[in-house]
This record gives C-alpha cells, sequence and structure tokens, in this order.
C-alpha cells in the first residue's frame, strides 16, 4: 500500500536505492559527489566520535571536541524556561536529512517538537506540577537528557500514544481509496506481480492470524499462564497491527521509525492493578520477562523498497536472507561476542556505554516491575487523540501544508533534532531560491547523505578496530 499504491517517498531507504544504481550507473557527477561527503563524513565522525574513544582507550581520559548528540544548552535557559529542552543537534547526517524530507514534515516536527520541548514543560512545571511525582523533583539539577526521559514518561508518552491513535484513524479516513485500491490490487494479483514475489490478500492475513494467534497462545497458555486473556491478545494481535500502520507510514514520510516507548509495560502495569495481582507472585513478575512483542515489518517494507528500486524480487530476497544473511548472522555474532568477552568482561572499564547505562536501564526496570513508574494517563491520551483530530480537520478545511506524521514524531522528539532537520530544509530552499533554481541541490541530496553516511561508518569502524586491538593487548607481568 505504502510502495505501489500511495507511492510514499521512503527517504532513507531511498539513500540506499540511490548509491547502489549509481555504483552500477557510475554517472561522475553523482560519484563526485559521494566522495566527496564521505571524505566529509570521515573527517567530522573523527573528530566528534573517534577522538574521545581513542584518547580513552590510548591515554585513559576522554578528550570531546564536539559533544554528542547534542550540545545541550538547557542550564543556560532553565530560570526563563524551566523543563525547557533546549540544544544543538551536532549530528551533521541530521541537517543532511532535512533536505530530501517533504518540506511540510520537517516544519510540523519543528512546530511541535517546539510546543512540547520549549513551551509544554514549563506549562507542566508552572500550572501542573502533580503531572510528575515530588520525588522526581523535576526538572532541578537535570539535563536535557534527564528532563526528555522524566517528562516523556509522566507527559509526553501518554499525549504520544494519543496522538499516534488520531493519525492512525486519520490515515484511515484520508487514506481509504489507497487503502482499498491496495487491497483490491492484493486480491488480484497480476502475472507479473507474481513474478515480483507478491502475496495475496488471503495470504498475508493468513500468515499473520496463524503467527499471532499461535504466539498468543503459547503466551497466554504455557509462558504465563493464567495472566488476563483481552491484554495479552490486545498486545501480541492487534496492536502489532495497528503500530505497524502507524510507524512504517512515518518511516515512510520521515526517515525516522515511531518509537512509543513504555506502552507494554503501562499495559501490562495497568493490567496487574485491575486484577489485584501481587507485585512478587509469580504473575506479577514473570510477565514483565516475556516477549509479548511481534515484529511489525517495518524493516521488511524498507527492504522491499529497496529491492524494487534496484530490481530485485521479494521472493529473491526473502530467500537471500533466510538462507544466506541469516544463518551467517548468527555465526559472526556469536564469534564476535566471544571475542569481546574475551577482551574483557561486559560491562567493564572498557565497555563503558555497558557499564553506565545497563545499570541505569536495570533500575528503570526496576520501578516498572514494582510499580513505583506509572505513566498512563487517560485524560492526556484521549485530549491528544481528540486534539490531533481537530487539527487536521481546520487544516484540511484552510487549505495549509500539513502533516499529521510531522506532529506525532516533533512531539516525541525533543527540540534539537527536529530543529536540525528544519534548519537543513529552510537554507537548502534559501539557496536554490538564491540561485534561482540554476542548482538543484536535492537531485544530489541521497549521494551526500550515503556519501557522508558511508565516510562516517568507516571513520568509526576503524577507530573501534584500533580500541579492540590496544585493549587486546595486555601488559608484560615484567
Amino acid at each position: 500500500m505504502f510502495v505501489e499504491t500511495e507511492k510514499l517517498p521512503f527517504p532513507m531507504a531511498r539513500v540506499d536505492v540511490e548509491i547502489i544504481s549509481q555504483l552500477e550507473e557510475r554517472k561522475p557527477e553523482k560519484i563526485r559527489v559521494l566522495v566527496l561527503f564521505g571524505l566529509i563524513g570521515f573527517i567530522y565522525s573523527f573528530i566528534a566520535y573517534c577522538v574521545p574513544l581513542l584518547s580513552q582507550a590510548l591515554l585513559g581520559e576522554t578528550f570531546i571536541i564536539i559533544p554528542y548528540p547534542w550540545y545541550d544548552m538547557t542550564e543556560s535557559f532553565r530560570s526563563i524556561l524551566p523543563g525547557a529542552m533546549i540544544g544543538i543537534d551536532t549530528n551533521f547526517l541530521i541537517y543532511m536529512l532535512g533536505i530530501i524530507l517533504p518540506y511540510e514534515t520537517d516544519l510540523w516536527m519543528f512546530i511541535s517538537s517546539f510546543i512540547s520541548s520549549v513551551l509544554g514543560n514549563p506549562i507542566v512545571v508552572w500550572y501542573f506540577p502533580k503531572l510528575i511525582p515530588k520525588w522526581v523533583i523535576f526538572p532541578y539539577g537535570m539535563k536535557l537528557s534527564d528532563i526528555m526521559f522524566w517528562s516523556s514518561i509522566y507527559v509526553w508518552y501518554p499525549i504520544s500514544i494519543g496522538i499516534a491513535f488520531g493519525v492512525f484513524i486519520e490515515q484511515l479516513i484520508k487514506g481509504k481509496k489507497g487503502f482499498i485500491s491496495a487491497v483490491g490490487s492484493l486480491s488480484k494479483i497480476s502475472v507479473e506481480n507474481r513474478k515480483i514475489g507478491y502475496l495475496s490478500l488471503k495470504s498475508i492475513i493468513i500468515i499473520y492470524l496463524v503467527a499471532t494467534i499461535t504466539w498468543f497462545l503459547i503466551v497466554s497458555q504455557v509462558m504465563i499462564k493464567g495472566f488476563p486473556i483481552i491484554p495479552l491478545l490486545f498486545l501480541i494481535v492487534i496492536w502489532p497491527f495497528i503500530h505497524g500502520f502507524i510507524s512504517i507510514r512515518a518511516y515512510a514520510e520521515t526517515g525516522f521509525y515511531l518509537n512509543i516507548p513504555y506502552f507494554n509495560q503501562n499495559i501490562i502495569n495497568l493490567t496487574m492493578v485491575s486484577y489485584n495481582i501481587p507485585i512478587y507472585s509469580k504473575l506479577g513478575i514473570r510477565p514483565w520477562f516475556t516477549p509479548l512483542g511481534v515484529n511489525y515489518g517495518s524493516g521488511w517494507t524498507q527492504n522491499f523498497y529497496v529491492s524494487k528500486g534496484v530490481r530485485c524480487t521479494f521472493s529473491s530476497y526473502i530467500k537471500a536472507v533466510i538462507i544466506v544473511a541469516t544463518p551467517i548472522a548468527i555465526i559472526f555474532n556469536l564469534l564476535y561476542s566471544e571475542y569481546l568477552w574475551k577482551i574483557s568482561p561486559v560491562p567493564s572499564p572498557m565497555f563503558q556505554y555497558a557499564q553506565i547505562f545497563w545499570p541505569i536501564n536495570a533500575g528503570q526496570s526496576m520501578l516498572w516491575y514494582t510499580r513505583k513508574v506509572y505513566s498512563f494517563n487517560p485524560l492526556l491520551t484521549l485530549g491528544s487523540f481528540g486534539g490531533l483530530l481537530l487539527l487536521s480537520l481546520i487544516a484540511s478545511f484552510i487549505h495549509i501544508p500539513y502533516s499529521s506524521i510531522g506532529v506525532m514524531m516533533g512531539i516525541s522528539n525533543p527540540l534539537p533534532t527536529p530543529l536540525a532537520l528544519f534548519l537543513g530544509a529552510i537554507t537548502v530552499k534559501i539557496i536554490e531560491n538564491a540561485l534561482k533554481h540554476k542548482v538543484k541541490i536535492r537531485e544530489y541530496a541521497y549521494m551526500m547523505i550515503g556519501g557522508y553516511a558511508i565516510g562516517s561508518s568507516i571513520a568509526i569502524t576503524l577507530a573501534v578496530s584500533a580500541v579492540i586491538f590496544s585493549k587486546s593487548v595486555w601488559p608484560l607481568p615484567f
């Protein structure tokens, strides 16, 4: 539906298509752009990411030249706007990504993020402090990441859930013709589409229901037998379809996957409270460690788009993944894990991310397990659901550029990233208008992004390899 009928842009997947196509066609002007931005990506990433990594490994001290992922300006605005999430994104790739996204998506991501990050949190501090528990001491002494974590749990996550359901309803209404057309085309698949690898609508429904219902039965009758059925049915069978529809569309328009963190945790928590399930009983503990999630197909959709763009059949791609890629990935993952563990335990001072964030994540998980955190606020969810539909109705009535996906993604992201996207888009607009559209930067944007990503990956890979090598050389005992 998203690829064939509505022909959504899939900006990040389009980067893969462009690079693969140009490596085959080898147009000189585009190859030069690819190489130039590969060099820029290598140099910038080496300064921003590799210098801290290498200095810590070789000298024992971390030298940070460019802060990552953003330059935090929260402290500067704390007295004026307490709780505001203000900063500058230092990932140059984000600015370039703004070039290839639809302008209305960039614009509404920035607007909604500005409302939530700069205006929303101070309003919560001034007028609705009871939304966040007193023991959090919000937002005093907090950096941007801390403010984002606590305000998201108690304010913006429930709002994001309501907006996500609003987008789902809006897209069903607005895209009903495309949906009906897609259903019709899948009901009667042509010979050509069968060769590409299309499945019929009946086959898709049967495969989905068999897979999800089978897993639902395993979970409900074996893993956590006795746990209420309806919440499990919703999380395993119904929610993946809804979330998949919303998230894949969000990725198709913006290049970002929609993530609604702690949704499962809130449903489990609400169920346990409603059914008076004790915290330290089997049914109070086991559901937290039971894999309830079902893959909603976002990665497959992206790869199918790339396959179509490079004239590869879907069936060929699926065979390559199952027969070749998956076994190789499993083997190499085991080898890499074994090698890293031989160098140093995980977590340990060598693996600082794990040493810092694994205990934090464990502590945050314990708050959920013991029901110290409970972020589902039905009033915020219902209010945001109605507000999104009202905003969509007004935008449609007065005919202004509008993107509900942009609103949804902006609400769930702190200001630095949407601001970077918007600045990238508006800068290119200004340059193209100044040059009277003689130079079309957007035509080369995909090669710019691809080249930068390749250069960045090479720099980080070399730095990590150097660190692993240096740590693997143990000092002699004399």
